[in-house]
């Protein structure tokens, strides 16, 4: 399966139109897509305002740029049959709308196409379902009302969604409470979180490319879900613009999903970055290597604490003027966390 991704910042995919599908006026289905996509996100791509906009304390205020001026706007597909609408994704043939094919998601999702090429396994990719296996058409073409975030109930897929793991919602020790807080499935099942670290946001503005100082694959961040108080996957993002910084929080869902085996609990109960914060209420996420001139991370868990705007750990990097990545600053002028909160009572005991 090759999977989208599923960011803190807009989660949706496009699945397949049928092949008599014409012109917006064709049949009464094609006109009832092309309305819902009026509003979706995937025509405004307003999940990546939100988190943006200075309004949710995000990465505006360091810019100073309205999501409104950024190139984001090239990634919208527009509500007709053109390239620029369905052609985005499905592909045409005339006037006809193609199914689409997931690999046409990865263009956008690239975090999840990202998981592929780092090795990460799934589950349900191992299985050879595709995106639409799960996402539907209202996931995708939009249910026809208007969200700023696809955490306000844009995305309807869910682990037990038709009936695919009803039996063990009802029955699996998720029931378990951590400081009267229950598990997702992700809390566990994702293996890891796929994070493009340090974007080089002057790029972004002034060339129209997205430049990360790399992807980190072999972490994974715990959260508390803002609307059902469960704990689980989150990511971040962190850019850096004009000499300032910022870090932003949100819920994930990683395409990675797998069986835990072994002694798994040590993921959380017992490792390095836990202990730190137990000992010196510190949590080091990423740091400067001088020496070696590269950004270096924590491989593993990294639960989010309720101090996690002074405890969590970040360093951050720029390109000089021969575009070598060199250490810009350690903490960010912006830290914002949205549709999610911090883990009560860590370290996490036994």
């Amino acid at each position: 399966m090759k999977t989208v991704l599923a960011t803190f910042l807009v989660l949706s995919l496009f699945v397949g139109c049928s092949d008599d599908d014409k012109g917006i006026g064709g049949t009464n289905e094609q006109q009832e897509i092309m309305n819902k996509l009026a509003t979706s996100l995937h025509n405004s791509t307003a999940g990546m305002g939100y988190f943006y906009a200075k309004e949710q304390g995000g990465t505006e205020l360091i810019t100073g740029i309205p999501y409104s001026a950024l190139p984001c706007k090239e990634c919208h597909a527009k509500p007709e049959v053109s390239a620029d609408g369905c052609g985005k994704c499905h592909g045409l043939q005339g006037d006809t709308v193609l199914a689409v094919d997931d690999s046409k998601c990865g263009d956008c999702h690239g975090r999840q196409g990202m998981e592929v090429r780092l090795g990460l396994t799934d589950v349900h990719r191992t299985a050879g379902m595709g995106c639409s296996d799960c996402h539907s058409a209202e996931d995708t073409h939009g249910d026809g009302h208007v969200y700023g975030s696809m955490f306000q109930g844009a995305i309807k897929t869910g682990c037990d969604q038709d009936g695919c793991h009803a039996t063990i919602q009802s029955s699996h020790p998720s029931v378990m409470h951590f400081a009267g807080s229950s598990f997702d499935c992700s809390a566990c099942h994702v293996q890891k979180t796929v994070s493009c670290v340090n974007c080089h946001f002057e790029s972004e503005v002034n060339q129209h490319k997205k430049v990360p100082y790399g992807a980190f694959g072999d972490w994974k961040f715990l959260v508390k879900d803002a609307q059902t108080g469960k704990i689980r996957t989150g990511n971040i993002q962190t850019v850096t613009y004009n000499g300032k910084a910022s870090i932003g929080v949100g819920p994930f869902e990683g395409h990675t999903i797998y069986k835990p085996s072994g002694d798994w609990c040590a993921e959380c109960h017992d490792n390095a970055i836990v202990k730190e914060y137990d000992s010196a209420g510190t949590m080091t996420a990423t740091w400067w290597d001088a020496q070696s001139k590269t950004l270096n991370h924590f491989k593993g868990t990294i639960p989010f604490p309720s101090d996690w705007q002074t405890a969590l750990k970040f360093d951050f990097v720029t390109k000089d003027t021969s575009g070598n990545w060199v250490y810009q600053q350690t903490g960010a002028e912006v830290k914002h966390m949205l549709f999610a909160e911090p883990l009560p009572n860590l370290p996490p005991q036994f």
